[in-house]
């Protein structure tokens, strides 16, 4: 059974408008499955950023901030989904 793993509005969705006259909002449902696989795939892309960002120094920081930056919420709304009981 799919289950919402949340919402995000125009202030969390960088670059999808300049005018931003109007709440945007995003609904996604994954199977507790894949979502569970999105997690740990998640957890490892950002464990081998952070083991990039020790050995490059701040040769690609921004680059590396940018991707942790969504990463990081992604994951956090992934887990607290699959905290939720499942929908009838």
């Amino acid at each position: 059974m799919p289950f919402p793993i949340g919402s995000a509005d125009d202030k969390t969705l960088s670059g999808l408008s300049s005018h931003r006259a109007e709440t945007t909002m995003i609904r996604i449902e994954l199977e507790r499955a894949v979502a569970g696989n999105l997690i740990e795939t998640l957890e490892r892309r950002l464990e081998v950023i952070q083991a990039l960002e020790k050995a490059s120094g701040a040769i690609v920081v921004d680059e590396f901030e940018r991707e942790k930056s969504a990463i990081v919420p992604t994951l956090i709304a992934l887990e607290a989904a699959l905290k939720l009981p499942p929908r009838q």
